[in-house]
């Protein structure tokens, strides 16, 4: 799979920020049929993230897709319709605006084949499927994700390049006491299963419970309260318990921010005391001008190690900038850091590894119209650890044209 790291993706703001005319589709009975595809080449100067002897290559990409729709999309302003900005309006105003569809049912899936050119062994098939349904009553949201991924992944935390299969379950609902005050109930299921036996997956069960408060057009805030229970696959299971304040302000029609923090308390279910640590999230979409979006992401959060006996510790922050340049001609350079500090949870919470993680994304895009765009992206990115054999740097630099119908 060509990887890049995730920064905010300019998908997340065109959900809130596109508001274009409505889209032709192909029709099969009740369902909405958008077929779309990619191909891409890309010249990769260590396969493997290796920290001697790096294994360059030329990766070749095809990954042809269906998304199956039903439901009000018709009435979306996306264009084109995709799972993604489907869920963009269902997280930020399925409830809210008329406009956006309020009942609906979308999935996509897309298989990726990659071919190296000088290193067959490493080809592989890739699979995709995601699912997006939402529900509007008339005082409660329902919404329904499912995403489900295999395929090769270049791994930091084991500094190798491997074979992951990713399921991550989301239910979320909120229900409007009055207009200005609303509860939200959401749950979540993630498992992440190695191919390679010698890393440890995990499964984890987590929810969140919020009481919302809109205080203007502007401005919400929220308390919520969170728990978990994280089964490593060769580890004891863990529990955990979060209490949280949200805020979100919408800066301007086509600008938005929005912040949690807190603390968790988490069990290790071993001789390791309990850890009380602070979490948070962030997220924001701006647009300072009419042409030019600006995201921005920052995190802090804790996770099973794929090593057994460990915990990671991740902090960090992104930013994207996306510019149109003249016609139909956009840049955008996107970067982050990453501090990932690896901890003992069979005795003492010591710390055993830090990680130094930075990254570096820059993409030109040319849409020749709605439907097709061409790309010339450039990846690096660099892990300084203080466990030297997973250091590493890496260069991606490739072409990629996709058609979405």
């Amino acid at each position: 799979m060509l990887s890049t790291e995730p920064v905010p993706s300019p998908a997340a703001a065109e959900a809130i920020l596109d508001q274009t005319a409505h889209e032709m589709t192909i029709r099969l009975g009740p369902l909405d049929v958008f077929p779309h595809a990619a191909l891409s080449v890309a010249y990769d100067d260590n396969v493997l993230i290796s920290h001697v002897d790096p294994i360059h290559d030329v990766e070749w990409s095809i990954a042809p897709g269906l998304m199956f729709g039903v439901g009000d999309l018709n009435s979306s302003p996306t264009s084109p319709v995709s799972i993604d900005k489907l869920r963009g309006m269902l997280y930020y105003s399925l409830a809210d605006y008329e406009s956006k569809p309020q009942r609906f049912l979308g999935l996509d899936y897309t298989p990726a084949v990659n071919l190296y050119t000088d290193h067959s062994v490493y080809n592989n098939v890739d699979e995709s499927v995601r699912l997006s349904g939402g529900y509007t009553f008339s005082r409660m949201t329902v919404g329904l994700d499912f995403d489900f991924g295999y395929g090769q992944v270049k791994d930091s935390g084991v500094g190798d390049l491997v074979t992951i299969a990713n399921y991550d379950a989301r239910l979320r609902t909120r229900y409007d006491l009055s207009q200005m005050t609303s509860l939200e109930l959401n749950a979540g299921y993630l498992r992440l299963d190695y191919i390679e036996p010698e890393f440890q997956g995990y499964q984890d069960f987590h929810g969140d419970f919020w009481l919302d408060r809109q205080f203007d057009q502007k401005l919400s805030a929220a308390l919520g309260v969170g728990l978990g229970y994280l089964q490593p696959e060769d580890d004891p299971g863990q529990t955990y318990q979060q209490a949280l304040i949200r805020g979100v302000y919408g800066l301007t029609g086509k600008s938005y921010f929005s912040a949690s923090a807190g603390f968790e308390v988490r069990q290790f279910g071993t001789s390791a005391p309990n850890a009380v640590r602070p979490v948070f999230s962030v997220t924001g979409v701006f647009q300072p001008w009419v042409n030019t979006t600006i995201t921005l992401e920052g995190h802090r959060r804790e996770d099973t190690a794929p090593f057994q006996g460990e915990n990671f510790i991740q902090l960090g922050a992104s930013v994207n900038a996306r510019q149109l340049l003249f016609n139909r001609f956009y840049a955008a350079l996107g970067g982050g850091y990453d501090n990932i500090a690896y901890t003992d949870i069979e005795t003492d919470n010591a710390l055993l590894r830090t990680d130094n993680y930075w990254f570096l994304i820059a993409t030109f895009d040319y849409e020749f119209n709605n439907h097709l765009t061409a790309t010339l992206f450039y990846t690096f990115r660099t892990d300084n650890s203080t466990d030297t054999s997973v250091s590493y740097d890496n260069n991606i630099v490739g072409v990629r044209v996709g058609w979405k119908f």
